[in-house]
This record gives C-alpha cells, structure tokens and sequence, in this order.
C-alpha cells in the first residue's frame, strides 16, 4: 500500500464507512497489476478524502443564515486559535453578514457545518 494511504483507510474504517464496494474493485485490480493497484488506492483516497467535512475559509463562503456552525478564530489579544459555536446571520439594520459566536468578539477565519445529530 503506497505511503499515506494507510492512515486513510484507518480512519474509513474508524468513521464506519462501507468500503465493501471499493475492496471488491480493488481485488480485482489487484490481479491485474501493480501500479493499477497503486493507482485505485490513490482514488479511493481521493473519494474518502472528498466526503470527509473541511474547514472552509471564511472568504470562500459563508454558511447558510442562521445555521449553526463550529467556528475557528484567533484571540486577538493572545493570538491563540479557538473553535467556537456559532452562526452568521444578517444584521437587521444594514443586512450585512455577521457572525454570533457564543462569547466571543473575534472573527471567525474559518468554519465548518456541524455534523447530523444522531438517530
């Protein structure tokens, strides 16, 4: 298994991703050559890496209004960063976006959707 994708696999099968469609595809592959193995492990990484949630930057967008989001933000007076709760909302009298994180005054550089309660 090439370098790095061991860790990812780890981590599929930590989160319980059903990956039996992708080990099927890659025995089969791996009949057949080397570097086509080497070659859908390095896809399938890809794909997991897709679907797993990211940090977004702030100037790449903005979450829906009033959706509850984890926050990331530097404290401006320790320059420490912190993850908050949060959500950006229009302000009533300019409609310009503004983020109400709980107890903090510092802006948020990234953020990142919260994932799906549970059943």
């Amino acid at each position: 298994m090439p370098r790095g994708c061991r860790g990812t696999f780890k981590s599929l099968l930590s989160e319980g991703t059903d990956v039996m469609g992708h080990i099927k595809n890659l025995d089969i592959v791996l009949r057949n050559g080397g570097q086509e193995a080497v070659d859908a492990v390095n896809r399938m990484a890809a794909d997991i890496e897709a679907m797993m949630p990211r940090w977004i930057p702030v100037g790449e967008r903005l979450p829906d209004d009033y959706g509850d989001v984890l926050c990331w933000y530097v404290d401006a007076a320790t320059g420490e960063g912190h993850c908050g709760f949060g959500c950006c909302e229009p302000n009533p009298q300019t409609g310009e976006r503004e983020w109400d994180i709980a107890g903090v005054f510092d802006q948020p550089t990234h953020w990142m959707p919260l994932p799906e309660p549970p059943a």
